[in-house]
């Protein structure tokens, strides 16, 4: 399919001098299809900058027949108020952070600690949020310096410990001979030490179990009446590596089964669904 971009603004939107909350569409239509046949969707939200809004007045004026984009009406603008209102940047709201919490936290900082690190985006505005789990036994930390590595516009992160959720919920699982921690049980850890069948009745009721408490950890990050902060599904991205990445899939299986909200995106590296239901026969994971 083909695809165009339009940018409108939100009925609500912010204004300030660093730019304007809108709404990002994306014209689509069948390959050879009729233009009646072409639709706008909505794709989510995005802040444009000052010099992206002068951009997009620039590549209008300079092609008035190209309808491949649409700029802002200049007259549907609001002006610029000249306070700024409060920074773009949003703080880890205090029920997130309050189940994340292990059975013992060290915290180094106000957004680092032993069970999770969360970083503001190097541009300073935190449109989308990426949560990012790790391997078997591993840690949060190498996946927080990932995180900043790839520098993602407009992308706040959030690196998990399996060590997190250690009190309430009873945590993920601890792995024996203190080599850590994981998101379920792939193996047989007290007897045999043998990897448990993908059928097995232990493996599918650890995995469910975490499955449900990392939606948990996302309701907690959705916007809330009365309080400040929050992403919006759409703005929601995940990131998982072998355990992870299994963890990840099933947990987007799971929204999808129960159809409860759709997110932002997956992304997942060296893992998989990890046993077969009837949910994957007629369930298409779009947008997971």
């Amino acid at each position: 399919s083909s695809s165009s971009i339009q940018y409108c603004e939100e009925e609500q939107q912010q204004s300030n001098h660093d730019g304007i909350q809108a709404r990002l569409e994306v014209l689509q239509s069948k390959e050879g299809g009729e233009e009646e046949n072409e639709v706008w969707k909505d794709a989510g939200p995005i802040h444009l900058t000052p010099s992206m809004m002068h951009d997009l007045d620039s590549n209008s004026a300079n092609s008035s027949n190209n309808n491949t984009i649409a700029s802002i009406p200049t007259t549907t603008r609001k002006p610029m108020k000249q306070k700024v209102q409060s920074t773009l940047q949003k703080s880890l709201p205090k029920r997130t952070r309050q189940l994340l919490k292990g059975s013992s936290v060290s915290t180094s900082s106000n957004n680092k600690n032993s069970n999770y690190t969360y970083q503001h985006s190097n541009d300073k505005i935190d449109t989308n949020v990426l949560l990012l789990f790790h391997g078997a036994g591993d840690s949060h930390d190498p996946y927080s310096t990932f995180a900043n590595t790839m520098s993602l516009p407009q992308t706040a992160t959030l690196s998990l410990h399996a060590s997190s959720c250690g009190n309430d919920d009873k945590g993920f699982v601890t792995l024996p001979f203190g080599l850590g921690h994981t998101w379920f049980e792939e193996m047989d850890y007290v007897i045999s030490g043998d990897v448990l069948p993908k059928h097995d009745g232990r493996r599918l009721t650890s995995l469910t179990r975490a499955s449900r408490l990392v939606c948990k950890i996302i309701s907690s990050l959705l916007p809330k009446e009365g309080e400040e902060g929050g992403w919006s599904p759409e703005c929601i991205f995940l990131f998982g590596y072998s355990a992870g990445a299994c963890l990840v899939m099933e947990v987007c299986r799971t929204l999808a089964h129960h159809s409860i909200y759709t997110l932002g995106g997956a992304i997942c590296v060296a893992g998989g669904i990890q046993h077969e239901s009837k949910t994957s026969t007629y369930c298409t994971l779009q947008n997971h």
